[in-house]
């Protein structure tokens, strides 16, 4: 009995606490006008992307979306909070950050099956991501 519960506790430390409710996401979306505009350029790519994907990579993309609008969305904006800016910018870098990782995805996608043998796609934590998405960018 001891074992659940203290699994039980750890899987509770690991997991965000400050989780962004639909509720919460609908009122960002309504009250910013950055949010919103990060959001749906987010939403534009994601449908781009989905038509571009097939098979076993569509449905790992799906995987890492799902995972990402669970926890990493949280995580990824707690980065921000974390040098100090305010909840609302920090879900907009978050969002504008995941856009930029989605890019690259994009970019890979529409590579010919010969530029992905020979290496040519990028990675998507660097090529399209700028400075402002590194929460440090914002300590100086």
């Amino acid at each position: 009995m001891k074992l659940p519960l203290f699994l039980a506790a750890l899987l509770l430390a690991a997991s965000p606490c400050f989780a962004l409710s639909e509720a919460e996401y609908r009122e960002m979306r309504a009250e910013s006008n950055e949010f919103r505009q990060a959001d749906r350029e987010l939403g534009a790519i994601w449908k781009r992307i989905m038509k571009l994907a097939k098979g076993e990579h569509r449905r790992s993309l799906l995987a890492d979306q799902r995972e990402w609008v669970s926890y990493g969305r949280d995580e990824s904006a707690q980065e921000f909070m974390d040098v100090g800016l305010g909840r609302t910018f920090s879900y907009t870098r978050a969002t504008i950050k995941r856009t930029h990782q989605l890019q690259a995805v994009e970019h890979n996608l529409m590579l010919s099956p010969r530029d992905q043998e020979l290496g040519r796609g990028v990675k998507a934590d660097s090529f399209y991501e700028t400075e402002e998405d590194d929460p440090e960018f914002y300590k100086r």
